[in-house]
């Protein structure tokens, strides 16, 4: 899964990957809904599978990190 990749979900809507950060050991994922961009989605790869969180639980650090890679993404875009 890279930044820019689109991918489907269970909910049959579609996702853009907005950022991607290694953590402790652990890829995170920003998930952005193609069609609803107030639709944000933040998890974690285990394997082949995305173990989403709920917005709550979601380290600060981590989301600092995502927001970084996200702005760095966009720069690139442009």
């Amino acid at each position: 899964m890279n930044v820019t990749d689109v991918i489907s979900l269970s909910d049959d809507k579609e996702y853009i990957v907005a950022g991607k950060i290694l953590h402790h050991d652990k890829t995170y994922v920003c998930l952005v809904e193609f069609n609803n961009q107030t639709n944000i989605r933040y998890g974690y790869l285990d394997k082949d599978e995305i173990v989403f969180l709920k917005k709550d639980n979601i380290d600060q650090i981590i989301l600092l990190k995502l927001i970084n890679d996200m702005t760095k993404n966009l720069k690139k875009m442009s």
